[in-house]
């Protein structure tokens, strides 16, 4: 009888220990997949930042080139402006000095 109870409460000893082990090994995994979870979590949320960070230097840098291109345009047609100018000025001078010069030779 004594050996039967001894048995008994031997058995709920190791099913208790089992049913701890369970148990601790249950709540370790859950925790470890917490922490999976979490650190994916976060991994996805820097690698998303970083995606958009990326995409936003991209636009930033598309906008700068597209900024720097008209600026060019622009500079192109002044220069442009200003050497026609330039030329004119030329071309105005040299006129009017060959119509002086055409006058006085005629005069003389």
């Amino acid at each position: 009888m004594m050996m039967v109870l001894i048995e008994i409460m031997v058995v709920n000893l190791l099913v208790m220990i089992v049913m701890v082990i369970v148990v601790v090994m249950v709540r370790a995994i859950v925790s470890l997949l917490m922490v999976v979870m979490m650190v994916t979590v976060m991994v996805v949320l820097v690698m998303v930042v970083f995606i958009e960070m990326v995409l936003v230097i991209l636009v930033l840098v598309m906008i700068m080139m597209v900024m720097v291109m008209m600026v060019m345009m622009v500079v192109m047609m002044v220069v442009m402006m200003v050497v026609m100018m330039v030329a004119m000025m030329v071309v105005m001078v040299i006129l009017v000095v060959t119509v002086i010069v055409i006058v006085v030779v005629m005069i003389w």
